[in-house]
């Protein structure tokens, strides 16, 4: 995206990523002006001021907020891999309060629904997001079963949905509100951890 737009784009070394100072060095020295960072670790570098700070993976937090709306525009972004990464965002609003911070609005070409029981939440009322749009992969590969559970018909227009077991609802304002899972699954620094595996090994 970034070299698709006339951006240099920097992939730093592990040695970098796993000492934050070391990578709040580099983001200093070599000028950057957007990064994308999972929350829990944006929280542990220390920033210089840049054009834009987007985190995903995890929820963030208004600690988080507080702490980098000084230092550049703050994108908390959502997106599961199977939507090729990225599927809303929200801008920061300095204006606004939320009890969490929203994961905003969908991209352009891309849908996102809220539904319980195969029928459409209204505002408010918590269900499954599901997605449909452009960036959502066609299946898992070599896993049938799994693929028909996840990727299914769209019921509202072509191609197919991606059911993707995180909950969530609509606010007011037309941004979304992430709440969890619907199932165990649980995420750790941004890798998804299914207890339920953990739990039949232990077993």
């Amino acid at each position: 995206m970034g070299i698709l737009t006339g951006a240099e784009l920097h992939i730093l070394t592990k040695e970098s990523i796993d000492d934050p100072m070391l990578c709040s060095n580099y983001f200093k020295k070599n000028k950057l002006t957007i990064v994308t960072l999972p929350p829990l670790y944006c929280k542990q570098l220390e920033l210089p001021t840049m054009r834009y700070i987007i985190t995903a993976g995890s929820a963030s937090d208004e600690n988080l907020v507080n702490a980098v709306k000084s230092k550049g525009l703050y994108i908390n972004a959502y997106g599961p891999t199977e939507d090729t990464v990225c599927t809303t965002y929200y801008l920061h609003d300095s204006l606004k309060t939320y009890n969490r911070i929203p994961i905003g609005r969908p991209l352009v070409n891309h849908q996102v629904y809220i539904m319980k029981d195969n029928q459409l939440c209204p505002i408010g009322m918590p269900g499954e997001l599901r997605i449909c749009g452009f960036g959502v992969a066609e299946q898992y590969l070599n896993r049938e079963e799994l693929t028909e559970n996840k990727f299914v018909n769209n019921p509202f227009g072509e191609g197919r949905m991606y059911c993707s077991g995180d909950l969530a609802r609509w606010l007011p304002d037309g941004n979304i509100d992430f709440m969890g899972r619907i199932d165990k699954q649980v995420k750790i620094r941004g890798y998804r951890i299914e207890l339920e595996e953990i739990s039949n090994t232990l077993m």
